[in-house]
């Protein structure tokens, strides 16, 4: 009987063994370890960090007290690191007892934190106000370490500038990263190669670029004050905005002359491409038109197709010149020899039509060139401001009156 108990009580503790989540056991820690983690939660409740730390902030103001519980603060994958617990482990099994002991051991002699009674939460000593301070950095006592090799870490980071100079006199330290993707907006990000270094007081910026000497991998870095750094770059970007001002915005343009206005814009299109995806900016009467190709091989194949279809071309523009000439003519007679005098006009310009070699066809000088240098400038902003006109005066507002001449109400309309 009592082997029957002793076995179904050993049933029920494997079953509730296996109901309760595994806790992971944190690894023996080392003095270094544990100095780590108690430079890195200082940090954590450090003035320079809770000021930009928006999680931080959020998970403070939850709490009456101002003190964070342990829970959340084993979850960073940072306390992950030290504690040498895989960044993958469930949020479940670190919330243990020899998880938060351990964090309490390792702030215990701290002047900054302090652990609640029951042993689960860490706060500051001192409150700090939230949104007291709004600036991510101050200028005045930052400065910008260029020249990390871009696969170095943090700590490799952390550890050249501790070499360098005074732990004790640097209060915030962050990496500088940029988009992956230079050209497509990317939402990853990597470091390249610069970092803010946040001293403590203002007297000590000059002190670091004088006296410091920062080697990091074999690299030698250089220091800069954050003010002078956020000039360079201001002038830079002015610099780069000039020079796209400076460059055509439009570098694929073709000049069309010599048809008199008299053609349509789809009889322009059809001559340059078979698909008529080209973009023609021409009003019927002008004398030229504006060809916009979307890049270099558009424009060569564009160049060659009116090359092959000139002749027809040519042949639709005279027949349109012809067809005017005629019009003009059969206004000028009256009445009575209109029929007559349109039938032999209309002979006469069909003959001079199809005779390819005639005095009007050859005078006709139909000509498509492909815009440089100082042509492609001058035509590229005639075809900037023609878009800027249009968005202008794309829109208006068209006004009611009412019966006393007064305006009742706008209303936009599309011309």
């Amino acid at each position: 009987m009592e082997l029957v108990q002793a076995q179904s009580a050993l049933g029920e503790n494997l079953k509730s063994s296996e109901n309760s989540p595994a806790q992971v056991k944190p690894l023996p820690c080392s003095k270094d370890q544990m100095a780590s983690l108690k430079k890195q939660l200082e940090f954590y409740f450090s003035n320079s960090n809770l000021r930009r730390d928006k999680f931080m902030q959020s998970k403070l103001q939850e709490c009456r007290d101002s003190m964070m519980h342990i829970d959340i603060l084993l979850t960073f994958n940072r306390i992950k690191q030290i504690l040498n617990i895989p960044k993958t482990t469930p949020v479940q099994e670190l919330q243990s007892t020899e998880n938060r002991s351990i964090i309490c051991k390792a702030v215990k002699d701290s002047d900054l934190l302090l652990v609640s009674n029951d042993g689960t939460k860490l706060g500051r000593k001192e409150k700090f106000e939230i949104g007291s301070q709004k600036r991510d950095f101050n200028p005045g006592r930052t400065v910008m370490v260029h020249g990390f090799p871009v696969e170095a870490t943090f700590d490799e980071v952390d550890q050249t500038l501790n070499a360098g100079y005074d732990s004790a006199k640097i209060d915030y330290i962050r990496l500088r990263r940029v988009p992956k993707a230079a050209v497509t907006p990317s939402k990853s990000f990597s470091f390249c190669g610069t970092v803010f270094v946040e001293l403590k007081q203002e007297k000590y910026v000059q002190e670091c670029c004088d006296k410091s000497t920062f080697v990091c991998k074999g690299n030698t870095c250089s220091v800069e004050p954050m003010p002078e750094w956020l000039s360079r770059v201001r002038k830079e970007k002015e610099g780069q905005k000039k020079l796209a001002k400076q460059e055509p915005k439009y570098k694929f343009l073709a000049l069309l002359t010599g048809f008199e206005g008299l053609v349509d814009r789809e009889d322009i299109k059809e001559a340059l491409d078979d698909d008529r995806t080209v973009w023609v900016c021409y009003s019927r009467g002008e004398s030229e038109a504006i060809i916009r190709f979307v890049d270099e091989d558009q424009m060569q194949q564009g160049l060659n197709l009116f090359e092959k279809n000139m002749e027809r071309f040519r042949a639709k523009v005279l027949k349109k010149k012809l067809e005017l000439s005629t019009t003009v003519e059969n206004e000028g007679e009256g009445k009575e020899n209109e029929t007559e005098g349109t039938e032999s006009s209309t002979a006469k310009n069909e003959g001079e039509a199809t005779d390819s070699n005639g005095h009007e066809n050859s005078a006709l000088e139909v000509k498509l060139e492909q815009l440089t240098g100082s042509k492609l400038d001058e035509y590229s902003k005639k075809l900037a401001e023609y878009f800027r006109s249009k968005s202008k005066t794309g829109r208006r507002k068209k006004r009611y009156l009412d019966g006393k001449g007064n305006a009742a109400h706008s209303k936009k309309v599309r011309r």
